[in-house]
């Protein structure tokens, strides 16, 4: 009798060691999933499932936030040397504001640390996006590697299609252990349909560095076979950009369409003082300047950056007068100055006997000439 009651004592406290001890265990790697999600900003994550297949650790049904609009379906822990980390089915619930950046539902801005895992592989990763021109969705994947040295090399791809924007990007990148970094984008088939700019058939690449500098440093071009910004529209249009990222140079260059043989000289220096502006516009006709000048006075896009340019009707008609009196074959239309004080002028240029004579009008009737 008092052997038929151990046996079944025995497997009762067997068993209840063993439960207890698989919650301990399953305790023990939610706090470590949780810290280590916590390490890179995401303060809120519940785990709804824990198991291990295939010599995996697999959480799976994953929550960033409280209110679930970010998630994760699983992360899988390889066990193999070296581990790895696999994430699917990422989603990331996010808004923009043009005034404080990014905010990601769940996610707490700080700084991130190292990868602790020598390699880490994004399948498939969605961010729902909330803007000043509607929502947009992009998706992604990914694959970070630390190398021999220590840096970890990243390759990836973000791409997305919607009415507003469309854009398939290529990152390929470098992290240094002591926090220096450097990336490269390649972008094609991209396109645009904002409310005030739209662009077709855009390329291009962009090199963000910070590997040696306290402020990162940018350069890249930009291509689009056509661009509308307001009521100008453009082909062939050409942007380039380098400099550190808070006082970079911008230079853009493209075709004016619906004006005859008029082209377009854009160049923007970003100072602490804000933007200097320094644009030029070169025609033959004296008709499609004075188009183009009336196109740019009624575009409401751009009514409140040219009213200091006085580009009334008036105005453009004493211009008017002023050239018809002089010779010319180019006329060349210079704007320059800060972004919401811009002076502009016209300059007549003839060339006789292998000279250039210039005669300069200025936009305000007050100046003098040259």
């Amino acid at each position: 009798m008092r052997k038929f009651i151990k046996i079944p004592l025995i497997i009762i406290l067997t068993g209840t060691l063993l439960t207890g001890g698989f919650y301990m265990i399953h305790g023990v790697l939610q706090k470590r999933l949780n810290d280590a999600l916590g390490d890179y900003g995401f303060k809120n994550v519940q785990t709804e499932h824990l198991s291990v297949k295939s010599g995996s650790l697999v959480y799976s049904d994953i929550t960033l936030d409280t209110d679930k609009f970010s998630t994760i379906g699983a992360i899988r822990v390889l066990r193999k040397k070296p581990k790895s980390i696999i994430i699917d089915d990422l989603k990331l619930t996010a808004e923009w504001d043009i005034d404080t950046g990014l905010h990601v539902s769940g996610w707490k801005k700080q700084p991130l640390p190292y990868a602790a895992y020598p390699e880490i592989i994004l399948n498939s990763g969605q961010l729902d996006l909330i803007t000043p021109a509607g929502g947009l969705r992009f998706q992604a994947k990914g694959h970070i590697k630390k190398q021999p040295d220590g840096k970890l090399k990243l390759q990836g791809a973000l791409w997305g299609v919607q009415h507003q924007v469309k854009i398939e990007t290529l990152w390929n990148g470098v992290t240094y252990p002591k926090g220096g970094w450097s990336y490269d984008v390649e972008f094609k088939n991209g396109g645009l349909n904002l409310d005030k700019i739209q662009a077709s058939r855009m390329s291009g690449w962009l090199n963000i560095d910070k590997t040696e500098k306290l402020i990162p440093e940018l350069s890249g071009q930009i291509n689009a076979g056509k661009m509308n910004v307001g009521d100008v529209s453009f082909t062939n249009f050409n942007l380039t950009l380098d400099g550190p990222f808070n006082l970079y140079k911008l230079i853009a260059k493209a075709q004016i369409t619906g004006f005859q043989d008029m082209t377009a000289t854009l160049d923007i220096n970003n100072t602490d003082a804000g933007p200097l502006v320094n644009a030029t516009i070169e025609t033959t006709s004296l008709d499609e300047l004075l188009s183009f000048l009336t196109a740019i006075q009624n575009s409401d896009s751009n009514a409140g950056r040219f009213t200091t340019l006085l580009l009334t009707q008036g105005n453009l008609s004493r211009l008017r007068r002023d050239i018809e009196l002089l010779p010319y074959d180019t006329l060349e239309f210079q704007i320059n100055g800060p972004l919401y004080d811009l002076t502009g002028k016209i300059i007549a240029k003839k060339f006789k006997d292998g000279v250039e004579q210039r005669n300069i009008i200025s936009l305000n009737p007050g100046d003098d000439k040259g």
